[in-house]
């Protein structure tokens, strides 16, 4: 960030809020009946089989094809290993444009399996860029079948050629990632990300080193550790929410972590991640919160679609957006925010009659929705991309006593989706 005014400063969240959290579901063991009850409690204030939805920006993952057994049961776009439209293509392609499905979870679940290849990647974005649909997210999937995978030790699919002992290089079958990219992939999610640090984008504390899941897996726990001591215990860096990764095969992506634990992964966990305790020390330690989770995993596949303690989860993290307090939003758009917010660049200046607040046109207008900037002056303020001037909304003072202005955020809207979430009952 650059500031050029002693009065003009970035702040951390959209106005008001002082935290921002989302939850990144896989699509894993989640049937298509399933997944819109989830969602018409997730997103909508309809009535549902867990009584009112609760109305929340909070998206999902799919996969493209049906792969495994089942496939009737998977909310996939394809119909099996074929690049033919299954029942869910519409359903897939209507939560894309809506904002709600922003997650590709891998191509498919090769799990004890195998048998994914580059050209099913070939076929499926060739099918979606003609469909238009584009996804910025990508999350790792499942077992060490999934040679799909992004950046993991057994993983091929980002690595374009394979070199033998005598020198020799051969395509890797299975490398999509210049195909991947090309769908708009930039976010990548991988095992070693997920992190049981309460609250990513604040200074790391001593208590935040040795947390009990981490010590039952040590190898792992080292290979976290000895970068984290190097940035120190009071940074935020080795916190940070976002890094830049290298890939193998020379390109790069943002990678993002998720907070949760591999043995805690169903829908029931999430009571307790949304617990008062843990919504009230992200809003005092002004930090984001990534979940893990598997909506459609649960502990009584009879009971309600979404366990009753992550039911009250959801309505205290609900009242926490209502106040004021959590921003909520789709994996997608946080990421986008705080990447935009990171890599921001401004320049102040005052004019005779105004005082402008500059932004480097390198970053696309729709990433800056909810951007705010503290500002306190007597002259009109103009807050500028290039030479285009953006609308603007002034904020009352908020917890620090600071006025500020805002570009004006464009929620998710459920209302395209609206044949979806016919009212339960």
């Amino acid at each position: 960030m650059t500031a050029g005014h002693p009065l003009v400063s970035l702040r951390k969240y959209p106005y008001p809020y002082r935290a921002a959290l989302t939850i990144c579901s896989d699509i894993d063991q989640t049937t298509p009946d399933a997944f819109l009850e989830i969602h018409r409690f997730l997103n909508t204030t309809h009535e549902t089989s867990m009584g009112p939805g609760v109305g929340l920006e909070i998206g999902d993952s799919f996969w493209m094809y049906a792969a495994g057994p089942h496939p009737e049961q998977r909310l996939a776009y394809f119909a099996g290993l074929d690049p033919v439209e299954g029942p869910w293509a519409g359903l897939i392609r209507d939560f894309i444009r809506a904002g709600y499905l922003d997650c590709l979870h891998t191509y498919g679940d090769f799990n004890h399996y195998g048998g994914f290849q580059r050209e099913l990647a070939v076929q499926g974005v060739r099918q979606f860029q003609d469909q238009g649909l584009r996804l910025d997210v990508w999350t790792n999937h499942g077992d060490r079948h999934n040679f799909q995978n992004i950046h993991e030790p057994w993983s091929l699919g980002d690595v374009a050629q394979t070199r033998y002992a005598d020198g020799d290089q051969r395509d890797t079958a299975e490398y999509h990632m210049d195909l991947s990219r090309s769908l708009g992939i930039r976010f990548c999610w991988r095992s070693a990300d997920l992190t049981q640090v309460w609250g990513q984008g604040r200074p790391l504390r001593l208590g935040d080193l040795c947390p009990w899941e981490r010590l039952r897996h040590p190898r792992t726990w080292l290979r976290w550790l000895g970068p984290t001591l190097r940035a120190g215990v009071g940074s935020s860096g080795a916190n940070a929410l976002l890094e830049p990764v290298a890939l193998r095969d020379g390109s790069s992506l943002y990678a993002f972590k998720r907070y949760g634990r591999f043995s805690q992964d169903r829908a029931d966990d999430l009571g307790s991640m949304l617990s008062e305790q843990h919504l009230a020390q992200l809003i005092r330690d002004e930090a984001a919160a990534i979940l893990y989770t598997h909506l459609g995993k649960r502990l009584n596949p009879s009971g309600p679609v979404i366990p009753e303690a992550a039911q009250a989860g959801l309505r205290r993290l609900a009242r926490a957006s209502q106040d004021g307090r959590i921003y909520v939003t789709t994996t997608s758009r946080l990421l986008r925010y705080c990447l935009a917010r990171d890599q921001l660049r401004y320049a102040v200046a005052e004019r005779a009659a105004s005082l402008d607040i500059t932004i480097d046109p390198g970053v696309d207008a729709a990433h800056l929705q909810g951007m705010t900037f503290y500002a306190e002056h007597a002259k009109p303020l103009r807050l500028l991309l290039g030479e285009q001037e953006l609308p603007l909304r002034r904020n009352p003072p908020d917890h620090t006593g600071r006025p500020s202005v805002s570009i004006p955020p464009a929620p998710l809207s459920p209302e395209p989706l609206a044949r979806y979430f016919v009212s339960h009952g």
